[in-house]
């Protein structure tokens, strides 16, 4: 299992969600809400898997939450 934290002032709540239903297709995903963190939890059965598929969800939630902040939301 890979676990990734994300600052709540970098990262969008729903960006996240948005991220981790996305990413459910291709492994068990799950987002935790810490006192200054989201946490997201990757679990594939592959650690290498698991690995790309990190850096594949930061760089995804990132993209969403620059595109919420640009045009005020996310959309459907």
């Amino acid at each position: 299992m890979v676990r990734l934290d994300f600052h709540y002032q970098l990262y969008s709540a729903a960006a996240l969600d948005r991220t981790v239903e996305l990413y459910r297709e291709h492994a068990a995903t799950e987002r935790e809400q810490g006192p200054a963190h989201y946490r997201v939890e990757i679990e594939a059965g592959d650690a290498e898997i698991e690995r790309q598929l990190a850096g594949e969800i930061g760089n995804y939630a990132l993209a969403l939450t620059v595109e919420e902040r640009r045009s005020g939301g996310l959309g459907g």
